[in-house]
């Protein structure tokens, strides 16, 4: 019952560890963890581009409307760097991305992946606990 707090994050571990596997150990080791990496500062209407990316991503399974949903996912935590879900779409969005659309280009596909598990990352290091134990 101790690791309730980990079952929601269960989908990034995922990511996460495809990640790894993907890119194997040694590429793992020479990039930046996700929680490490500072992201810009904007301002804007957080709740509008929610609402504007939630639409687009029920349209996913076409590229362009997936890829305007991550950027405006990306302008989110860009202007509030504490939003979990947001950073876990997209670890999912690019995940998706990657998987879905970029196949036939594996070197873009696998920094794709790896953008992905960037922001799964930042994700989890925005739970308390997981934080405590394996960020800090």
């Amino acid at each position: 019952m101790s690791n309730l707090y980990l079952r929601p994050l269960l989908p990034l571990m995922l990511v996460f560890i495809i990640g790894l596997v993907v890119f194997g150990a040694g590429y793992g080791a020479k990039r930046t963890p996700g929680w490490d990496v500072k992201l810009e500062q904007n301002t804007g209407d957080v709740e509008a581009m929610l609402q504007k990316a939630e639409a687009l991503w029920e349209q996913r399974s076409e590229q362009a409307s997936l890829e305007q949903a991550i950027q405006l996912y990306e302008q989110v935590v860009a202007i509030d760097k504490n939003r979990r879900d947001v950073f876990a779409r997209l670890s999912r969005a690019y995940y998706f991305l990657a998987d879905g659309f970029l196949g036939a280009d594996k070197e873009k596909q696998l920094q794709t992946y790896d953008k992905g598990a960037l922001f799964g990352e930042k994700a989890m290091a925005l739970e308390p606990k997981f934080k405590a134990k394996i960020v800090d």
